[in-house]
């Protein structure tokens, strides 16, 4: 929608999609109790395993492979939320 020139509706579109996924980890959640907690431990252990141990090499494996791929979606995305204020300033 920002590329169509609705970039307010757009910001809403992310604020709408990420409170959607953080309803959506908090009923995953609730609904896995204690068996979520070990898997997330699990899958935690995974990660640092792969990366040899260093969650220092981890953070920075990712940070290098996903840094500069999502540097124009986030600015976009930030632009997108930043018009969604402005817009919902204006019919406020």
């Amino acid at each position: 929608m920002s590329w169509l020139g609705f970039r307010g509706v757009a910001g809403f579109a992310w604020i709408l999609a990420f409170a959607a996924c953080i309803f959506s980890i908090v009923s995953t959640s609730a609904a896995t109790s204690a068996y979520g907690y070990l898997f997330d431990v699990c899958a935690f252990l995974e990660c640092i395993l792969h990366a040899g141990l260093s969650p220092a090499d981890f953070v920075r494996d990712v940070s290098d492979e996903f840094h500069a791929r999502t540097k124009p979606a986030r600015e976009r995305i930030g632009e997108d939320v930043s018009a969604a204020g402005e817009l919902g300033k204006r019919f406020l």
